[in-house]
């Protein structure tokens, strides 16, 4: 199993971040910190999380 599939046992379930809203998109993905995601959401959540990686490397006073 690679580590971004969605395990088994959470198949069907919605996406954490954007499934109790009106579009209730079903999970493909699993984020290690925020769970079962759909493609659209597990995109942005790695975007995010290498845009703040960039930042706390890039931004440090002299």
């Amino acid at each position: 199993m690679n580590l971004i599939d969605l395990p088994e046992c959470q198949q069907g379930t919605l996406c954490n971040l954007c499934g109790d809203g009106a579009g209730h998109k079903l999970a493909d993905l699993q984020d290690k910190d925020l769970g079962p995601l759909c493609h659209e959401c597990f995109c942005h959540a790695l975007r995010a999380t290498v845009l703040l990686r960039w930042v706390t490397a890039t931004d440090r006073p002299a």
